[in-house]
């Protein structure tokens, strides 16, 4: 064998066994069955939930890109919901966020990742935005602790907190509130 070819031989190894050396080590993500926990049992895409009352009227919808159920005692998991409450006078209150969770009788769903709060359908519509939110669909109530900001035309008010009794259309902003308003919007 020539003296070329033995060295190239020996860079080729150098290269192979250095590459291997300096490799990135596998790192996989902690399964939930590590920690003792089951994983989801199904999952959806594209799911949609609707909510009647006793004569059939929608009272609220539910939209999700995904959503990940497990067999144990924790709660569903949704990537990007959307809500819908129906309001008795034809108004809205859309509802989105990046995520959300809710147990199976999807009495409490908790929604995280700027979360977005619209009503439609009324002569001055609100815009509200806040990182997360307790909605109780059932009874049209919404609450957070976090700073929300609310949008109406010729108005921007900020807070810390805040209740939001959809049925009675009464918002509540519950500390350190602060605002704008403009006579001519």
């Amino acid at each position: 064998m020539s003296r070329r070819r033995q060295l190239l031989i020996l860079i080729a190894l150098v290269l192979v066994v250095g590459s291997w050396l300096l490799r990135e080590p596998e790192t996989s993500p902690v399964s939930s069955e590590a920690v003792g926990l089951a994983p989801p049992d199904y999952f959806l895409r594209g799911m949609e939930v609707i909510a009647t009352d006793s004569q059939g009227k929608i009272r609220h919808r539910l939209l999700a890109d995904s959503l990940l159920h497990y067999p144990d005692d924790r709660p569903s998991e949704l990537e990007q919901p959307r809500f819908t409450l129906y309001q008795a006078d034809g108004s809205r209150w859309l509802i989105s966020a990046g995520q959300g969770r809710f147990s199976d009788d999807q009495q409490e769903i908790l929604l995280r990742d700027a979360v977005e709060i619209e009503q439609t359908g009324v002569p001055l519509p609100i815009l509200l935005e806040t990182e997360s939110l307790r909605l109780l669909p059932d009874i049209h109530y919404a609450e957070t602790a976090d700073v929300v900001h609310l949008y109406r035309p010729g108005s921007r008010l900020e807070g810390v907190g805040m209740e939001l009794h959809g049925e009675e259309e009464r918002l509540i902003l519950l500390s350190a509130v602060r605002g704008v308003h403009d006579d001519n919007p």
